[in-house]
Formats: structure tokens, sequence, C-alpha cells
């Protein structure tokens, strides 16, 4: 029953218009996903992912990237059964200054990518 809360509660706030569906409408990932930044510190930053996967099907997060930073470690799950919730730290380091928005693209393999916006 707890989860069914959390679920309900994250379904409400994965409501609003942030969705990133498959990349380019030629895969079968379906989710809403948010990034929220915890800490920006020394152009290393901290983000929390939250993914819902809004199919039946179970996704792989294969592999998560940002242009112009390189990933320095992620914790968490990276399978999201159907209509599960899964989150993820993830910790960035930028090249030059971390700008005021960028993109993560979640890799789901086969099944397609995902595009997150953020911002510090």
């Amino acid at each position: 029953m707890h989860q069914m809360t959390r679920r309900s509660a994250l379904a409400l706030l994965f409501g609003a218009p942030v969705m990133a569906l498959a990349h380019g409408g030629h895969s079968t990932a379906k989710i809403r996903a948010t990034a929220k930044v915890l800490k920006n510190r020394n152009r290393v930053v901290t983000l929390k992912l939250t993914v819902l996967n809004t199919a039946s099907t179970a996704l792989i997060l294969e592999d998560v990237s940002v242009a112009g930073a390189e990933v320095l470690s992620t914790k968490g799950a990276a399978k999201a059964a159907g209509f599960d919730v899964i989150e993820m730290v993830v910790r960035l380091r930028f090249s030059n200054d971390v700008p005021d928005e960028f993109t993560v693209v979640l890799d789901f393999g086969e099944q397609g990518q995902a595009h997150v916006s953020a911002s510090p």
C-alpha cells in the first residue's frame, strides 16, 4: 500500500508537462523524468534523477550523459519494471563552467533515449 501511495504522488508530480519520450519517436521507451540539482560546486554537479516508466515492459537505463561533462558516478536502481519509479544520483564534472541549463540524456539501449532538462 505504501508503494502505491508513493507511485500515486509521483504520478501527480510527473503530470506536469516535463515529459521525456523516446528520442525521435523511433523507440518504444515511454517515460516521464525529472532531474534535480542537489549540489553544484567547482564544476561538479550532483543530480537526482527520477524516472517513471509509463509502459508495462521493463526498461534498463544503460547510460547517462551530458554534453561537456564527464559522469563521475551513479548510484541507484537502473532497471524500472513496468509502471515503476526509479531514482538515481549522478555526479558530473563539467569541463567548463556549469551552464544555466543543460540536457541529461538517458540511454535505454535498443528502447531508445530520453532527454531531461536540468538547471543548477
